[in-house]
């Protein structure tokens, strides 16, 4: 089954879960868990990056300070036929906003490789990571935002 195509909404930092099949297909995408960057003190003179791995890990640079536990990558289960290839699109960057400002999330990684075949087991268990980076001028807020993540089977 050439060039089809399914697709999640998934919300960073907390929101909904908007699932839009844009055809049927043996492949499964369904998200488990939102990617949280947790709380952390920038803005005010503090600037830097603070980024979450596949892993699960959670660093920072330049001047941010971590607080906190509540962090995580945003978890998928990719399931399908065995054997079935398989190819994720993950956007480049996304943006979080919160009362007129932003943070760009940028260099997301993938915990699999985006193009493969399904595993005999028939599922895949996906993690994906970001940074974003924090500005010394950036506001103390709630940052919301969403990306699609897609995968295509042959």
């Amino acid at each position: 089954m050439k060039g089809l195509r399914l697709m999640v909404k998934t919300a960073v930092l907390g929101g909904m879960l908007f699932f839009m099949p844009a055809a049927l297909s043996a492949l499964t995408l369904t998200k488990n868990q939102d990617m949280q960057f947790g709380y952390f003190v920038g803005g005010s003179g503090f600037s830097g990056t603070v980024t979450i791995d596949t892993s699960g890990a959670r660093r920072a640079s330049g001047s941010v300070r971590l607080l906190g536990a509540a962090y995580s990558p945003a978890r998928y289960a990719l399931y399908g036929t065995p054997g079935e290839a398989y190819n994720l699109m993950l956007p480049d960057s996304l943006t979080l906003a919160a009362a007129g400002d932003q943070l760009v999330v940028s260099e997301l990684t993938c915990s699999v490789p985006v193009s493969g075949t399904v595993p005999p087991s028939g599922s895949l268990a996906i993690a994906l990571g970001g940074t974003v980076t924090v500005k010394p001028n950036q506001r103390s807020s709630a940052y919301l935002g969403s990306f699609d993540l897609s995968v295509t089977g042959n």
